[in-house]
């Protein structure tokens, strides 16, 4: 109760912060606006590989959730541990690939997390949950790390529209991911 309090008075605070601020007249210009969203084989590969590796997440979480389980504290331990597994890769792994940088090779590092880590489901299947998810977790962090360098790779000319075309697949397929991995995990829970 009292947290959400004090989240409100900070975002009334920052309102009025806002509201007092100085009005800067703009000149409208007219927009050309661009198309970002091109199928091409690299963005679908792209949006493949996000939608597998979050559909992983989403359907080993509910597989956690909807387990019958008699200890809840051991049920929000085990969530907490994937989860803190995750952020520490992300946090981590994208700074040691920063650091061998000049000895990898980027492209040939980007597409090998990209088939590992839609591999990893073979490792789930078998039932190593947490090996499975690391794997998933640790491919995740350099693919997402390296994916505006790639882009700028295969678009020089335009580096920010392909920056926003690989973002807006990367995004897709997560969300994608998330929801086919419920729907697939409630239709397997019917089927067996």
């Amino acid at each position: 109760g009292k947290g959400f309090m004090f989240l409100g008075v900070l975002g009334c605070l920052g309102t009025l912060i806002a509201l007092g601020l100085p009005k800067v007249p703009h000149r409208y210009q007219r927009l050309r606006l661009k198309t970002t969203f091109d199928p091409s084989p690299y963005n679908l590969v792209v949006f493949i590989s996000s939608m597998a590796m979050d559909g992983i997440l989403v359907i080993n979480m509910a597989n956690l959730l909807g387990s019958k389980t008699d200890a809840p504290q051991q049920l929000v331990g085990t969530i907490g541990l994937y989860l803190l597994v995750k952020h520490i890769l992300f946090a981590a792994l994208p700074l040691i690939a920063g650091f061998l940088d000049g000895r990898l090779s980027i492209p040939r590092l980007f597409n090998t997390c990209l088939l590992i880590g839609t591999l990893a489901w073979i490792l789930l299947a078998w039932g190593h949950t947490l090996p499975g998810l690391i794997i998933t977790f640790a491919c995740q962090a350099i693919i997402w790390s390296y994916m505006p360098l790639m882009a700028h790779r295969r678009h020089k000319k335009k580096h920010l529209l392909a920056i926003s075309q690989v973002g807006s697949w990367l995004d897709l397929g997560k969300a994608l991911g998330a929801f086919t991995g419920l729907w697939l995990w409630q239709w397997l829970g019917r089927e067996l």
